[in-house]
């Protein structure tokens, strides 16, 4: 009788013979995730004047408060829309992170290069070279 599956058995989604697509973290989504953050963060609701004495030729003009309102409902859902994407992907930098000190720095790497750099492999100099035997 064969065994059981459960939900708790790992299902395999890559199919044989393809290459693995999670690589690591994204640098792209890294970058589109603070843009949204800066997005949400830039005051666009200071517009809402402007843009209502813009629409003021329509046949039902919409209020300052409406535009404003919808300005901020919409830059909301874009901040949240960028800490999540952002937040997905700096969980993932801390996770593969070997120091937990260091996650900063290589977020920070991450997001200006697109990597994070190989640690420089230490060459032995003549003060730390072993001593040789004559």
């Amino acid at each position: 009788m064969p065994p059981e599956s459960s939900a708790a058995d790992p299902v395999e989604s890559a199919e044989p013979g393809k290459p693995d697509t999670s690589e690591g973290p994204s640098p792209l989504r890294l970058r589109i995730g603070v843009l949204f953050i800066l997005l949400w963060w830039f005051p666009f609701w200071a517009f809402a004047a402007p843009i209502t004495k813009e629409l003021a030729g329509l046949s039902h003009p919409p209020s300052v408060a409406a535009v404003t309102t919808a300005i901020v409902v919409v830059q909301t859902l874009i901040g949240l829309l960028g800490f999540w994407v952002a937040g997905t992907e700096v969980k993932t930098i801390v996770k593969e992170t070997h120091r937990k000190r260091d996650a900063l720095k290589a977020i920070w790497a991450i997001f200006l290069h697109g990597h994070v750099p190989d640690p420089e492999p230490a060459t032995p100099g003549p003060e730390t070279a072993p001593p040789t035997q004559e």
